[in-house]
């Protein structure tokens, strides 16, 4: 079984005619983040045929720490299951640096073992999200993995902690289209502005996107849903 989806931890494609995606927002606000997740799916089943699914696309890295994932989730003849990786290094202690470091080492071998199977290249974003020393911290990694021409597999990592005001993650093109119009952004009801990048993105690809938005605010004390959430409850209860 393949499944794909984007999360707070996201995930992309396998292959074109499989195509399905995320849209995940994170925005800052004066106290914390507002985060916003589509939760469609496509999941694969053995003889090959396609239904759409609701999954939750964000969940718990740890004491106030938070995770969403745009990408591949599960792809069983690899062995990959990235949420399985999440759990297991949310059950430790570390920063969210240390454990964005976990993840890469867990998932690097795994999207490796499934490049083979892809036309296309394997790709996992994971957005690590929280505070540290009292202070709001947004990490973002991306992994990637290809068969190149020669047959051999090529990958690469990319991290960074970002300052941005607004974070996109998976099927992002009208939801960015919309972010940069700044004076469409409603940035005094950071819910609202969230759910309007989102929705952007399932108006404009509707197949690949879709509903329930689930949102939750997050500050220093923790967390609150603002809109749906029934999706996540065994995530973020």
């Amino acid at each position: 079984m393949l499944r794909r989806a984007g999360i707070l931890v996201l995930v992309f494609l396998v292959s074109e005619g499989l195509a399905t995606a995320t849209t995940i927002a994170i925005m800052r606000t004066t106290t914390g983040f507002v985060v916003g997740a589509d939760s469609l799916a496509r999941v694969e089943e053995i003889n090959g045929s396609l239904h759409a699914a609701h999954i939750c696309k964000v969940g718990s890295l740890g004491p106030n720490q938070y995770v969403a994932v745009a990408g591949i989730l599960e792809f069983l003849p690899s062995g990959l299951d990235t949420w399985r990786i999440i759990e297991k290094i949310a059950a430790r202690d570390g920063l969210l640096s240390a454990k964005g470091a976990q993840i890469e080492s867990e998932l690097r071998g795994l999207l490796d073992a499934t490049a083979p199977w892809s036309a296309e290249p394997v790709r996992v974003q994971v957005a690590l999200f929280g505070f540290e020393a009292g202070r709001p911290v947004v990490l973002l990694s991306t992994y990637e993995s290809k068969v190149d021409g020669a047959g051999k597999i090529v990958s690469r990592t990319s991290t960074q902690f970002l300052s941005d005001e607004v974070l996109l993650l998976g099927e992002i093109a009208a939801a960015a289209d919309l972010a940069k119009s700044l004076g469409r952004i409603n940035k005094d009801d950071p819910v609202a502005g969230v759910r309007e990048l989102i929705q952007a993105q399932i108006q404009a690809t509707p197949d690949r996107v879709g509903p329930p938005i689930n949102i939750l605010r997050i500050d220093a004390a923790g967390y609150t849903w603002a809109e749906e959430g029934h999706v996540c409850a065994t995530r973020l209860p």
